[in-house]
């Protein structure tokens, strides 16, 4: 028998996906609707790989070495588990949240809604969407998370009309519904907030606060280290060494990071088309200003700044990272490896 509803959230990058979806898992049991459970918040991994026509190359699959037999049995494991919650379940309505699903093609995505017809009256999405350069840097900065470092305009880009045309035409315009990621689009200046009412669960979800921003130490550093060392071969190691890394700067520093005059410039002059477009059919302004004058941000434009700027907080970062450890908790191997090192550059 079909269920009523399906809601779609795309969470397209940096736009407070994670708190959401932490609000919804850590909920899940008081909420009307049916939050589905793969067995962690973010429901990317499991809805992407069942919809790509190459699943192999998804990101997540890559990084960690997995071969296509691993990859399928994968598939099958969390398709059956899909089916399984929605035929068991007493919830009428249920919900998805998966930014990687804003990366899926046209017609990945029908045949996504092909699937989810059998099950459901309607489907309904919901994307939230950041203004060019605000989500440029956000982009950046978890691109670079990820080993990836890129400061190319283009790719960095995120082209709007690509993104709501092919939900538009597999979806239906009257049932995508686009909102602008800034605090005057969002109830209560609150991206959390403001979904829990788009889906009429007030007074079922208790928000969850995440900070997934980066200082601009931090990004500096971090991208130090991904020019500069020798890349690693994809395993699941790399992928374990890659989060103790994170968690080693990302809580370093204070100063909110920012691209330059030249990202504008961009946008303005190279972009202008996409954000009219955009604008005239969702409905509402996408304009940001230049924010280069608060005292406790860092403005980049180029690869040199980050070097620069990495070079000027290296010492600050060793304290701070060191500061908390116990001389006994130092080992002799690392005071060799340190003087190695720094003997090298004298």
């Amino acid at each position: 028998m079909k269920k009523q509803e399906l809601i779609i959230h795309v969470g397209t990058h940096k736009t407070g996906t994670s708190a959401i979806q932490a609000s919804l898992y850590n909920s899940r049991d008081n909420m009307r609707l049916h939050y589905f459970d793969f067995g962690e918040p973010n429901h990317s991994h499991v809805i992407t790989s069942l919809f790509l026509k190459k699943p192999d190359d998804y990101h997540f699959h890559r990084k960690q070495a997995r071969d296509a037999s691993f990859v399928n049995s994968y598939i099958d494991k969390w398709k059956a588990e899909l089916c399984l919650q929605i035929s068991s379940s007493n919830k009428d309505r249920f919900l998805i949240s998966a930014e990687d699903l804003c990366t899926l093609k046209a017609e990945e995505l029908l045949e996504m809604k092909a699937f989810f017809d059998e099950f459901f009256f309607s489907i309904k999405i919901i994307c939230y969407l950041r203004p060019p350069v605000s989500y440029m840097q956000s982009f950046f900065q978890q691109r670079l998370k990820g080993g990836v470092i890129d400061l190319d305009f283009e790719r960095l880009y995120p082209n709007y009309q690509n993104l709501v045309v092919k939900f538009f035409d597999v979806f239906g315009e009257s049932q995508c519904e686009f909102v602008k990621f800034s605090p005057e689009g969002l109830l209560s200046g609150d991206v959390v907030i403001d979904f829990i009412n788009r889906i009429n669960e007030e007074g079922s979800v208790d928000p969850v606060r995440v900070n997934e921003r980066m200082s601009a130490e931090a990004t500096a550093l971090l991208f130090i280290h991904r020019r500069f060392k020798e890349p690693i071969e994809p395993s699941v190691s790399a992928v374990n060494h890659n989060k103790r890394i994170l968690r080693l700067i990302e809580r370093f520093g204070s100063k909110k990071f920012l691209f330059g005059e030249s990202f504008y410039n961009f946008v303005e002059n190279k972009k202008h088309y996409d954000i009219d477009w955009l604008e005239k059919a969702i409905g509402f302004s996408m304009g940001e200003e230049f924010d280069c004058y608060s005292k406790n941000s860092v403005v980049f434009n180029e690869p040199q700044d980050f070097v620069k700027y990495g070079k000027s907080v290296y010492m600050d970062f060793i304290k701070e990272v060191l500061a908390p450890y116990d001389a006994a908790d130092v080992r002799v191997k690392d005071i060799i490896k340190a003087i190695d090192t720094f003997a090298e550059w004298k």
